[in-house]
């Protein structure tokens, strides 16, 4: 299913082959800033695959059991859990994952 259109750049697209448009959808992060840009509705986010470097604070693309969430990663060693939140005007609960869940996770 296509949502929208991002133009592509091919000087920029030659040497950032592991990007991806991912369509934002819905108002969770709306209070969420990366480059200083909030993520609104409808916005296209650009995601690295190739970056793997993930830390307690960052904004990350969760893929959960085939479906992908934009959320806060927090990584809470006090409890050994990882807690996706989000960063929005509304109330939106936590995603809790710890490593005994039986759900596929990856970031």
């Amino acid at each position: 299913m296509v949502f929208g259109a991002v133009k592509e750049d091919k000087a920029l697209s030659a040497k950032c082959q592991e990007q991806r448009a991912v369509n934002a959808d819905g108002a969770s992060m709306n209070r969420a800033e990366v480059g200083g840009r909030k993520i609104e509705d409808g916005d296209f986010v650009i995601i690295d695959s190739r970056d793997k470097d993930v830390v307690s604070g960052n904004v990350v693309l969760a893929v959960i059991d085939d479906r992908a969430t934009i959320k806060r990663f927090i990584h809470d060693r006090a409890n050994h859990q990882i807690v996706l939140i989000a960063d929005s005007c509304f109330d939106y609960a936590p995603v809790y994952l710890r490593s005994n869940d039986d759900s596929v996770v990856r970031l």
